[in-house]
């Protein structure tokens, strides 16, 4: 490792990566991020003030010899045949970080504190982005695009190494275990997470067959002379096809293939994705519309779905115990109704399906995993268990939380007109569900399961209710007692709440 290198510490690229993995959901440098870790480390005024620096130049030269360090020290440490100077640490202007910056983000000014030279910075920077041909937004809009620019990572550079230092370790791994192992070894495939997919991903191999391949590149006129005299060489190198002789893993999309043969175009495309990224992004930005289509698409698999995604947590620092599915389906997207997602947190929800099976978890949990936070959610008939827990929990609440329903069960939480609302799109009868059917002091549960029978001769399908209750929330929707036992599971976790 070189001297006196100063390198950003690998957590903080874990938070900067997790917030820009749940753009679609919350956008970039929202008020929540503990300031934004994106932001932090450019606006972070200690580390200036200390070594005389106070300018916003000084400050984002300073910010990127700190990624450049970083990749000096990652390359020596996880791929020391590879050469970290290979990877371009700057300003990133591509499809993917342009979307982010203009559709995806809040706006910066507020947090930034510009003097007249640092404006004057800014407009030479942008200056030079024009000239370069870089896409800019409408002019009122420039400013708040440069600071975002400048604050986000070298994206490409990341995944790039992400993507290489997996393909280099399972492969020696491989090799390691060849030795001993008689049978195949099979390593899993290659997961990029949801943002860096797109990072350096401008053209879709969809979109590329689409316009003719190389060729239909070549005959673009929007591409300069300079990117089709890169791709005409690019096309003379390449082979007609290629036969693979063993089992290998995609430099492309991370999966295993057995002996494929690779065809020309394909084996092109895989070279544009990998050798000169400003020729993909030149190509990215004359069909962005494609690009921005592909992006959005994805997005709208995540929102339609996010059950299969939100609560996903490897290695959870805090656990929810809850009682059954329907408490295990909606507080994760209860919290990113309210701007605390939980996996982002490293918080998951655990279904012990019972109330006493609740109490025989958070038993096992304490005994065997004491490092572990744990947040307990009890329905209104867990009276014994809800004793037992406050015993157990006595005088260590920095450790365990305990939040309780008064009256009734997690059903009952939901606002009264998103319940009639869900049921008649749910479960429609000829007279219909209105707010004066629930008044019985049984509760909100009771009355759904009577009216479900009475009207519609069905059963209902907690599940499904409260997964169509939660799909209609806003975040002044989501309970007082919801909100709390998620302050309370951040708190746990060690995460800023910032929602005081």
């Amino acid at each position: 490792m070189k001297e006196g290198l100063t390198i950003i510490k690998p957590r903080i690229i874990k938070a900067i990566i997790d917030e820009i993995a749940i753009f679609p959901i919350l956008p970039l440098f929202h008020k929540d991020s503990e300031l934004s870790g994106l932001a932090a480390l450019v606006l972070d005024q200690k580390q200036f003030t200390l070594e005389g620096n106070s300018t916003l130049e000084e400050r984002i030269q300073y910010y990127q010899g700190l990624w450049r360090d970083t990749f000096h020290f990652l390359f020596e440490r996880f791929l020391p045949h590879s050469d970290p100077d290979s990877l371009s640490i700057g300003f990133e202007m591509t499809p993917f970080s342009y979307m982010l910056a203009t559709e995806y983000s809040l706006e910066l000014n507020n947090l930034f504190e510009l003097t007249e030279m640092d404006l004057n910075y800014i407009d030479l920077l942008l200056l030079s982005w024009a000239e370069a041909g870089w896409k800019l937004p409408a002019p009122s809009e420039q400013l708040d695009f440069a600071l975002k620019i400048t604050c986000f990572p070298p994206l490409m550079a990341l995944s790039t190494f992400y993507r290489k230092a997996y393909h280099w370790n399972v492969q020696n791994a491989e090799h390691l275990l060849s030795m001993v192992v008689s049978k195949d070894v099979r390593f899993p495939s290659y997961e990029n997470n949801f943002a860096l997919q797109f990072t350096d991903r401008f053209i879709s191999q969809e979109t590329y067959r689409s316009i003719g391949g190389v060729e239909g590149l070549i005959s673009n006129p929007g591409l300069s002379s300079n990117t089709i005299e890169k791709l005409k060489q690019l096309k003379n190198i390449i082979p007609k096809s290629k036969q693979v002789q063993k089992r290998v893993i995609c430099p492309t999309c991370g999966d295993y293939h057995d002996q494929p043969t690779i065809h020309h175009d394909d084996i092109l495309y895989a070279h544009l994705l990998e050798d000169d990224p400003n020729v993909q992004i030149e190509i990215g930005f004359n069909w962005y519309e494609e690009f921005r289509l592909k992006v959005r698409n994805e997005i709208e698999k995540l929102i339609r779905d996010p059950s299969t995604n939100i609560n996903i947590v490897k290695d959870p620092t805090c656990v929810i115990l809850v009682e059954g599915a329907t408490e295990e389906l909606a507080l994760p997207q209860m919290a990113l109704r309210i701007g605390m997602p939980l996996s982002l947190k490293n918080i998951l929800v655990l279904n012990c399906k019972s109330k006493e099976k609740v109490l025989e978890q958070f038993r096992i949990i304490r005994s065997n995993f004491p490092e572990l936070k744990i947040c307990v959610l009890l329905d209104s008939d867990a009276e014994k268990e809800k004793r037992e827990l406050e015993k157990m929990m006595e005088g260590k609440r920095d450790k365990f939380s305990l939040t309780f329903i008064p009256k009734g069960t997690f059903e009952d939480l939901v606002p009264l007109p998103i319940v009639v609302a869900s049921l008649n799109e749910l479960y429609p009868a000829e007279k219909g569900y209105e707010e004066s059917d629930f008044k019985s002091e049984k509760g909100v549960l009771h009355d759904i399961n009577h009216l479900v029978w009475q009207r519609g001769n069905s059963k209902l399908d907690k599940v499904k209710f409260i997964s169509e209750a939660v799909r209609r929330m806003g975040e002044k929707d989501v309970p007082n007692l919801i909100w709390e036992l998620i302050k309370e599971a951040y708190k746990l976790s060690g995460a800023n709440i910032g929602m005081e």
